[in-house]
């Protein structure tokens, strides 16, 4: 059977995982498959903020299974891409699993001084709010996936390449992460 040709990348909000996917795709001449675009756009029609549309989803939980079989069904049958995800990881064995760290003061900072660039579902006016966000958010997050799969996406067991983001350029995230999908690739031929 042919192995595939993929990576999969979850981490802290804020850790740069959107930026450096494209990147990637790029240098690789691989696809994008984002399924935090879809939660984020499901978000925006809700008219709720990331973490106001998480605490919701915790009791429509059939609005994440729609987007857990969306990604079930994309991942399927690919290959030569880069997806974006908090699940693919756990739905695609056959994958490079990557998990971008970033420190919360630093994750709260980018947040605010990007939010030019960000939808309004994800825009804060100071620091201290966009922390509370991203605790709120990572922490429903995690117990969603512990209820509904009983796994711990935070776990750094369950990827191949844990690092810390917080002092990196995107551009040196993606040569770490090029560097090492290729010699995870070599090792599995």
């Amino acid at each position: 059977m042919k192995k595939k040709n993929m990576i999969t990348i979850n981490g802290h909000i804020a850790g740069g995982k959107s930026r450096v996917v494209k990147i990637i795709a790029k240098r690789l001449n691989m696809g994008i498959y984002s399924a935090s675009y879809g939660f984020r756009e499901l978000a925006r029609k809700s008219g709720m903020d990331l973490a106001s549309f998480n605490e919701y989803i915790k009791d429509n939980s059939c609005i994440d299974k729609k987007i857990d079989e969306k990604l079930i069904e994309f991942l399927k049958n690919a290959d030569n891409v880069i997806v974006d995800s908090r699940l693919a990881w756990f739905f695609e064995k056959d994958s490079f699993k990557v998990f971008i760290k970033v420190d919360i003061d630093i994750a709260s900072k980018r947040l605010v001084s990007d939010s030019e660039n960000r939808n309004i579902e994800d825009k804060y006016s100071c620091v201290e709010e966009a922390k509370e966000a991203i605790t709120k958010r990572q922490n429903y997050e995690r117990e969603r996936y512990l209820e509904e799969y009983n796994i711990d996406i935070w776990e750094e067991k369950n990827y191949d390449l844990i690092f810390d983001s917080s002092n990196l350029t995107t551009n040196e995230m993606a040569d770490y992460i090029i560097e090492e999908f290729l010699k995870w690739k070599e090792k599995r031929n």
